[in-house]
């Protein structure tokens, strides 16, 4: 069976990637949930993957939590990133 993947990139606002952050992916028609730590540049990936939906979801400490939902054919690849926005909190040294 041909599999599928999801990679993409986690971005601030500002378009930088976000080394670091937790991905998460849940499967919405197979019970499935992996979970994944974003590269230096922001990237992450998850490889062999069989057709359906899923939830992407990214979080970090200081930023909102941010998800999309995709669906995949099998053999399909796509790319979601997704972007981060602070969490409005600002520290006062």
């Amino acid at each position: 069976m041909e599999k599928s993947e999801i990679t993409g990139y986690v971005n601030d606002i500002h378009g930088e990637g976000l080394p670091g952050a937790l991905v998460t992916l849940e499967g919405l028609t197979e019970s499935v949930t992996l979970t994944t730590i974003t590269s230096a540049n922001g990237h992450y990936a998850f490889r062999e993957l069989g057709p359906g939906k899923y939830k992407v979801t990214a979080s970090m400490s200081g930023f909102k939590t941010s998800y999309q939902k995709v669906g995949l054919q099998m053999g399909e690849n796509k790319e979601v990133d997704l972007t981060l926005d602070d969490d409005g909190v600002s520290e006062v040294g």
